[in-house]
């Protein structure tokens, strides 16, 4: 699972690449307490031969 808090770091116009191979991001943020639902989004820029018709590119996020 991965977990995208909000923080100066990542400003408008700046962005995280990931290769595939054992890429996470790692915060020492430890503002997230109790035992409500939360609610993470995300947006997530394809490679430009993304086409699930065939398969290609599949993932799961959770």
């Amino acid at each position: 699972m991965l977990f995208f808090l909000a923080c100066s770091v990542f400003s408008f116009g700046q962005g995280i690449n990931f290769d595939g191979t054992d890429d996470y991001i790692q915060t020492s943020y430890s503002g997230i307490a109790g035992t409500g639902n939360r609610t993470i989004e995300t947006w997530i820029r394809t490679t430009d031969n993304y086409n699930p018709s065939n398969g290609g590119s599949q993932g799961v996020f959770s």
